[in-house]
């Protein structure tokens, strides 16, 4: 797809403490007259959300998808894919026709899949510094690194969430809301909505990890506890991974890092209010943008046709804030 444009494009492949193995797509430069490599580009970090991958920061096409336009601009582009999506479906150890190698959150994306990525990144460029734009679980993901992992704060130089999912008492969406309060089980779930050829168990862990509830079970509840904190695997089970009934909060004062919160009215995942709450917990957000378009969604944050200059533009694809 990005070779079709007339982009360059290189395939690398980073691997985490834990032994997956995630593929990353680069693209190093744009495709402008006189473009091609250089030594200290600043390099631009895309992590997808729920259900996605680095095709959605391509698929809308040049002039329009955030890759291309920073590639255009002169960033050095990678764009990561947490274990598990169609890209990263490898372990050194572990098939992934085994049950074993979907038991993960994006907990686990937060504190080794991000890490590992990054790290990859600078041992390759020989840089120490990159901005990060993050899609709805790419958010998530990124709240958990920079609070469990907090030296990883001081390698961002901006980081940008587009529809940031952290507290969700004001979740709307009607698909959670048709099976949340029915099944309590990965297989029951993928069964009830013929999902069991084609969405991996990952995908309900992450899906249950938000949908958690203090004293339940996940997926017995619509909502979250009102905190944002690790996968409740119910009392007993969170007694012998934590020591403590209920789950231990993130610790959002630990993140330092710049950060912009990029959020839209009719939002059905991060709901205006539970963005607001998380702005009053950053200790350094550098803005909190508001898309000037009523009708704007979670997905038209990557898919939206005119999201140049309802978003994109907002941080001038130079990252700077307005």
């Amino acid at each position: 797809m990005i070779e079709s444009y007339g982009y360059p494009v290189e395939t690398h492949v980073a691997q985490t403490a834990d032994g997956y193995r995630l593929t990353m797509h680069r693209i190093p430069y744009g495709r402008a007259p006189g473009a091609g490599p250089a030594p200290n580009k600043p390099i631009a970090f895309l992590q997808h959300g729920l259900l996605c991958s680095s095709a959605d920061w391509v698929v809308i096409g040049p002039d329009r998808a955030l890759a291309y336009l920073l590639a255009d601009e002169g960033y050095d582009v990678w764009m990561g894919n947490a274990r598990g999506n169609t890209h990263s479906r490898d372990h050194i150890s572990i098939n992934p026709d085994r049950r074993a190698f979907w038991d993960f959150s994006w907990h686990e994306i937060g504190i080794l899949d991000l890490p590992a990525m990054i790290d990859y990144v600078f041992r390759n460029t020989g840089q120490s510094k990159l901005h990060y734009v993050g899609h709805s679980q790419g958010t998530t993901s990124l709240f958990i690194m920079l609070s469990l992992r907090p030296e990883y704060n001081d390698v961002i130089l901006s980081a940008h969430a587009l529809a940031p999912v952290a507290f969700m008492n004001n979740l709307r969406s009607p698909f959670v809301r048709a099976f949340a309060p029915f099944v309590n089980s990965l297989d029951t779930i993928t069964s009830l909505l013929g999902m069991n050829e084609f969405m991996p168990s990952s995908t309900m862990m992450q899906m249950g990890g938000y949908l958690t509830c203090r004293d339940t079970s996940p997926f017995q509840e619509l909502y979250n506890s009102g905190h944002f904190r690790q996968f409740d695997h119910g009392r007993l089970g969170n007694m012998a991974e934590y020591g403590s009934f209920s789950p231990p909060d993130y610790p959002l004062d630990r993140i330092t890092a710049p950060i912009a919160l990029h959020f839209s009215d009719n939002d059905w995942l991060a709901a205006v209010t539970d963005v607001h709450r998380l702005r009053a917990e950053l200790r350094n957000v550098i803005g909190a943008f508001r898309v000037p378009l009523a009708a704007f969604n979670h997905l038209d944050f990557q898919w939206a046709v005119d999201i140049r200059p309802l978003l994109y533009n907002r941080f001038k694809l130079k990252m700077d804030i307005d």
